[in-house]
């Protein structure tokens, strides 16, 4: 689950550090928006993917600390590239545009920090003052600008007025509204979720129940996740 804010790695860092245990961060969301440091933050795994920088879909790295040595389990055995840890022909063009991006991204890092800034003040600006009782989930500052994301109490939603038509007719209130956005968006998501669930399930050799009950929880996911972003979509558009 992704609670889009910001976790502070130096400490964990060092609890890890001292202990000998070594410490793995997922920073898909992280690099190319915020600084990293793996040495002031003490991480010795760091994952990343490409398409959360712009970069070409299906390609990812893994930074792995030399000294102290980390060793890994290679995913699969065989040429011997990528020092061992996977075997397999280095998709040329993918690498390419992964290093594209990574270096677009440090260069424009700070002004990309600056604009996100004043979307995301003016968006929570005019969603609060134009729907009361909004609430904003996670800590207000310790976050990354883009990854706000409001909270409307429930009984506002009851509370929103009825529209009229043109001609005088009743148009669907704001909460049938919500309630339309959830089961479009929930049956998206279940569509989704079924199609790729099962793609990534058997490509990771699930069989039998253990598929089903993994293509279940994807489906779930992707319909929950669909659904209420098309739930707040819609009402924010009342």
């Amino acid at each position: 689950m992704q609670i889009l804010t910001k976790t502070e790695l130096q400490n964990p860092g060092q609890i890890c550090s001292s202990h000998k245990v070594f410490l793995h961060t997922d920073a898909a969301q992280a690099v190319g928006k915020i600084p990293l440091d793996v040495n002031e933050m003490k991480i010795d795994l760091m994952s990343i993917s490409g398409h959360k920088i712009y970069g070409p879909k299906g390609v990812g790295a893994i930074y792995v600390r030399r000294r102290p040595r980390v060793r890994v389990e290679p995913i699969q055995s065989g040429g011997g590239q990528e020092r061992g840890l996977r075997s397999g022909t280095v998709p040329t063009p993918l690498v390419v545009g992964l290093g594209a991006a990574c270096e677009l991204a440090q260069q424009e890092m700070e002004y990309d920090h600056k604009r996100t800034s004043l979307l995301a003040d003016r968006l929570v600006t005019k969603i609060m003052a134009e729907i009361p009782d909004v609430v904003m989930n996670g800590d207000p500052t310790l976050r990354y600008p883009a990854d706000y994301i409001p909270e409307v109490k429930l009984n506002t939603i009851f509370e929103m007025p009825v529209t009229v038509g043109p001609y005088g007719q009743s148009q669907p209130s704001c909460f049938d509204r919500v309630k339309m956005g959830f089961m479009m968006g929930f049956a998206v998501g279940m569509a989704a979720g079924a199609l790729f669930g099962t793609f990534s399930c058997l490509r990771i050799g699930m069989r039998g129940r253990e598929l089903m009950g993994g293509v279940s929880k994807t489906m779930m996911q992707s319909g929950g996740t669909f659904g209420t972003f098309m739930a707040i979509g819609m009402g924010i558009r009342c």
